[in-house]
């Protein structure tokens, strides 16, 4: 139909038969008709270009060229590597979780003393304590981190009615890490849902608690805790201290109760929580989003099992692309688990690229370790074969040598966080 027309045009022009002003009026007309064709082409070319753009999603559209935020997955289920299957007993209900200086930083939750503990992984002992200073503890909940300063959120909310919803702010610098304990003063961010106009004290069924944030492009995003339908809604918070009114930006369809969030430097988000009803766990994945909202980009959860392998899990965080997280001790122990995502974003598992960098030997009464990833240093431990645990290093890279000549002949397990176990014979 329009190249008729074009090609009427066309010919009109070429033989002459418009006077000088019809002339250029077909000209307008013929500038006019192209324009509107121009734009047509390319709204339909970007309607065409647009699809679900993962390979992994059950209606991956192999022309699509922008991600719509539709792709679908089915079930997934992966059951999590235990690290440390037994954490400090003072870290009962570690409900946040950092990797900051080659530790993991944790807190327990409400009503216990308002301080930060950093621990090795594989032992579980505490390494440092910081204590804030003019701060109590009403119900800490989640960690995050920039690259200068450590974020705690007091923001648990369960009953629906704190009006005293804030977030701690710390100085890395301010932290003294060559004491056993220190005291930092801190910042306060305080805020408000700007969405929620009842405070009923005594009732779960709400949708305001909150025990999850993490940061994205200098601002911290906060994941609620919604008892009443399962969802989650996400808002946004400067960094700054200071008083803000916070309205959601979406909400997200978890079919659970969120109860941690971390980031890592490629703008992956995790969620962690688990679903009362039927006490299984979960972790909700988002990625490829754009300006911060992540209905538009990829979503997909991941079952865990049951409690009862993974606790009540509180806390995830980032260490490189591998995840970890932690639990209260409720249905187990409070633990460490590592759970490998790289497979779900097609990125190449850290897991065997680590275990390629790791060697070890045994010669002349010493024994030789070499592990070549320096910059991601990996807790590591030997255990003779009855039980005892003779040598633990919480931050190894590099290579390292130990006199065995007084050790017992036999085999013993050589364990890498994260890795699988060796066998070690002296003989």
């Amino acid at each position: 139909m329009w190249h008729k027309k074009i090609k009427n045009v066309k010919n009109q022009l070429k033989c002459g038969s418009l006077n000088q002003d019809n002339t250029k009026l077909f000209k307008m007309k013929y500038k006019i008709l192209f324009l509107i064709i121009g734009l047509f082409s390319c709204v339909l070319s970007n309607a065409q270009t647009r699809g679900c753009t993962d390979k992994q999603a059950n209606n991956y559209n192999s022309s699509a060229k922008e991600n719509d935020g539709s792709c679908t997955y089915n079930k997934t289920s992966y059951k999590s590597k235990i690290i440390c299957s037994k954490l400090s007993d003072t870290l009962i209900e570690s409900s946040g979780l950092i990797y900051f200086n080659n530790l993991f930083w944790t807190l327990n939750d409400s009503d216990n003393p308002p301080i930060l503990y950093a621990f090795d992984s594989m032992g579980g002992q505490i390494k440092h304590q910081t204590v804030l200073s003019n701060n109590s503890n009403t119900d800490w909940e989640d960690l995050s981190q920039d690259e200068n300063y450590i974020y705690v959120g007091d923001f648990g909310n369960n009953n629906g009615s704190r009006k005293d919803l804030h977030i701690l702010k710390i100085k890395k610098s301010d932290i003294n890490l060559n004491v056993s304990i220190d005291t930092v003063n801190t910042g306060k961010i305080r805020f408000q849902f700007g969405d929620q106009s009842v405070f009923n004290s005594g009732s779960q069924n709400h949708n305001f608690d909150l025990e999850a944030m993490c940061l994205i492009n200098d601002s911290i995003h906060l994941f609620s805790k919604n008892w009443a339908d399962l969802k989650s809604k996400h808002y946004s918070c400067p960094t700054d201290t200071g008083f803000y009114n916070l309205s959601p930006l979406e909400t997200l369809e978890t079919n659970g109760l969120v109860t941690g969030a971390a980031i890592n430097k490629n703008g992956t988000i995790s969620l962690c929580g688990y679903n009362i009803s039927n006490g299984t766990s979960f972790l909700y994945l988002m990625w490829d989003y754009k300006n911060n909202i992540c209905l538009s980009g990829n979503k997909r959860r991941i079952d865990l099992g049951t409690v009862f392998h993974n606790g009540q899990n509180e806390a995830v965080c980032f260490k490189g692309n591998t995840l970890y997280m932690s639990n209260e001790k409720r249905i187990a122990d409070a633990q460490l688990q590592r759970i490998e995502i790289e497979q779900w974003l097609g990125i190449k598992s850290a897991l065997n690229q680590q275990i390629n960098l790791f060697s070890s030997y045994c010669k002349d009464h010493e024994l030789f370790v070499a592990y070549k990833a320096i910059e991601n240093p990996v807790a590591i431990k030997i255990i003779d074969s009855s039980g005892k645990t003779v040598f633990t290093q919480s931050n190894f890279s590099g290579e390292l040598k130990l006199d065995v000549s007084s050790w017992a002949k036999g085999v013993y397990t050589f364990e890498m966080e994260g890795g699988p176990n060796r066998k070690i014979i002296i003989e």
